[in-house]
């Protein structure tokens, strides 16, 4: 995961392997502190491919506004 500014540079980045456990979905700090993580292998199993839409970016999912 990588932070990219208007100009196409990388701002900061998390490689493979730098944050503990599995999870789904992690939300991280550019000093690289996660915030939450999702975790939910069991009940209900959400699985590798789960969708989320972050509410404070705008665009619309249905569009492909939001895919970098």
């Amino acid at each position: 995961m990588r932070e990219i500014n208007p100009q196409g540079e990388i701002v900061w980045a998390v490689k493979k392997g730098g944050l503990p456990g599995i999870v789904q979905v992690i939300e991280v700090t550019p000093q690289k502190e996660v915030v939450w993580a999702l975790r939910e292998w069991t009940n209900p199993d959400v699985g590798p491919a789960s969708c989320i839409q972050l509410l404070d970016e705008p665009g619309q999912a249905e569009d492909g506004s939001l895919q970098s």
